[in-house]
């Protein structure tokens, strides 16, 4: 799930338009994950339509029985080498 006002923000802030909205799926299907946070996975997928690096970061709720996209932005390279150095990745 994705609260309402967090795709404003990533619309606003992030400038994602309605076309990267589409990378989000196969940024979490397919995405390289590392564990930065409790209760948080972060998604890191190289789109090669848009020739870049998006993340997308998913939280529990505390009674765990849901799924919220907390982050879903463009990646530099240099951040995504950083977080999987610092975290590894989740196999």
């Amino acid at each position: 799930m994705m609260d309402h006002h967090y795709a404003l923000k990533c619309t606003h802030k992030h400038r994602i338009t309605p076309d990267h909205f589409q990378v989000l799926p196969a940024t979490l299907t397919y995405g390289r994950v590392v564990a930065d946070r409790s209760r948080h996975l972060s998604f890191f997928h190289f789109d090669h339509i848009f020739g870049q690096w998006f993340q997308a970061t998913i939280k529990t709720n505390l009674a765990g029985n849901e799924l919220w996209v907390v982050t879903f932005h463009p990646a530099s390279d240099k951040e995504v080498r950083r977080m999987l150095k610092k975290y590894g990745e989740v196999s």
